[in-house]
């Protein structure tokens, strides 16, 4: 079967002014990721893996290099034109939630699908059938201040979900949960990865990593790992 590289950077580099200071914060990386591929990023805190999270979720633009996303070159696109293509490609899931504090479950998980243009009937009903597959159908009306740390990651996680997302990236998304949770949450992300949906990862978390197809490793910006080597299957 011919593979189908779906993410391309290109000799990326981003460099950002701190004061009389020039950081690279990524330093000529390339990378290629495959249709369905699962992969984490690894390294030590400042080492560019959120930097190149941003840039894959077309977040942040690099100072230079090329980035091309499912076809599309996000950085060439307007505004308006560059929220859309978030909004139907990428779904985002993050260490501290970053769920809307006065909105329920159920409504957390239907805003970007509102956002996209769905009827607030059908937005509703596909929260719903999304939280019910989480194990949430029990939570759908709690604020995230009612629900546990794991369960607002789930309810994170169906947000990501709910727009049918080519690809889902995750920035630390164990990182604020306890052994239990961090459990189930791999158990969960492992599970959406075979659904043929792209996942892309940055974790300290080897519970997590070891879950993935492949591992990068980045430290001063730069990828340690050759970008086609992947992880042994020891299932």
């Amino acid at each position: 079967m011919n593979s189908t590289k779906v993410i391309k950077l290109d000799s990326v580099t981003k460099v950002y002014k701190d004061g009389d200071r020039t950081v690279t914060a990524l330093d000529n990386v390339s990378l290629s990721i495959e249709q369905g591929e699962s992969v984490a990023i690894e390294g030590p805190s400042g080492s560019g893996k959120s930097t190149l999270l941003q840039i894959l979720g077309a977040l942040d633009e690099p100072t230079s290099g090329s980035v091309n996303i499912f076809g599309v070159e996000p950085f060439q696109l307007n505004d308006k034109e560059l929220s859309k293509f978030r909004n139907e490609t990428i779904g985002f899931v993050f260490q501290f939630f970053n769920l809307l504090p006065y909105y329920s479950a159920l409504e957390n998980v239907m805003v970007p699908l509102l956002l996209g243009g769905v009827s607030e009937t059908d937005a509703r009903e596909k929260a719903k059938t999304v939280l019910d597959e989480l194990g949430l159908s029990d939570r759908l009306n709690h604020r995230p201040s009612q629900l546990s740390g794991g369960q607002m990651q789930r309810v994170a996680i169906a947000r990501a979900l709910g727009t049918e997302p080519k690809l889902i990236l995750a920035d630390e998304p164990t990182g604020n949960l306890d052994k239990e949770n961090k459990a189930i949450i791999a158990d969960l992300l492992a599970s959406v990865s075979k659904k043929g949906i792209t996942l892309i990862v940055v974790t300290h978390d080897q519970l997590l990593s070891e879950r993935f197809g492949r591992k990068l490793r980045i430290d001063g910006g730069r990828l340690l790992q050759p970008s086609n080597e992947k992880v042994k299957d020891e299932s």
